[in-house]
């Protein structure tokens, strides 16, 4: 596989600077406080936190099966693959919404990979696996063997969706 963008969600944790320095895509997770909804991106860490002090409860909601199916079509319409690694499917539904949106868009392109990837991390422990990935794939010449990169990364235990064995997996 030659031209793959690595997608990710806001629960990385990646700063913007890394997030365009390694292209690397990543979709925000929602979140609320009172009466408010926004993107996570959207919120400032001291108004975040300045709001938490005072007692406001935040909730999150995962990245919606819509916003991935216009992000994969997305990709696949400007002759792209993707690899999806995403938030652990223990904490939220967001794995599950990439993998359904992946599937769908492999039926409108079946020429386009679309390969999803249950990290079983959230934080700073996706964030390093999504990091480490998009370095491998840097510095490979051309074309890397797809979910290689991803694998030599992940941690013990995650699962690699059924995508991988028709990726060569």
């Amino acid at each position: 596989m030659k031209n793959y963008v690595i997608v990710t969600d806001s629960g990385s944790d990646l700063c913007e600077t890394e997030l365009r320095r390694s292209s690397i895509i990543s979709l925000p997770l929602c979140v609320r406080i009172a009466d408010e909804e926004r993107e996570d991106y959207a919120f400032s860490p001291e108004s975040f936190y300045k709001r938490m002090r005072k007692g406001e409860i935040a909730k999150t909601s995962a990245v919606n099966y819509s916003a991935f199916l216009d992000k994969f079509r997305s990709i696949a319409e400007r002759g792209y693959d993707a690899l999806y690694i995403g938030l652990s499917s223990g904490i939220s539904s967001t794995y599950s919404s990439a993998n359904a949106a992946a599937m769908r868009i492999k039926k409108e392109f079946p020429e386009r990979d679309f390969l999803t990837l249950d990290s079983k991390c959230a934080s700073a422990g996706l964030g390093l696996l999504v990091y480490l990935t998009a370095k491998r794939k840097a510095s490979s010449k051309g074309s890397i063997p797809f979910p290689s990169a991803a694998r030599k990364s992940t941690p013990r235990g995650s699962n690699v969706s059924r995508h991988k064995s028709t990726l060569g997996g």
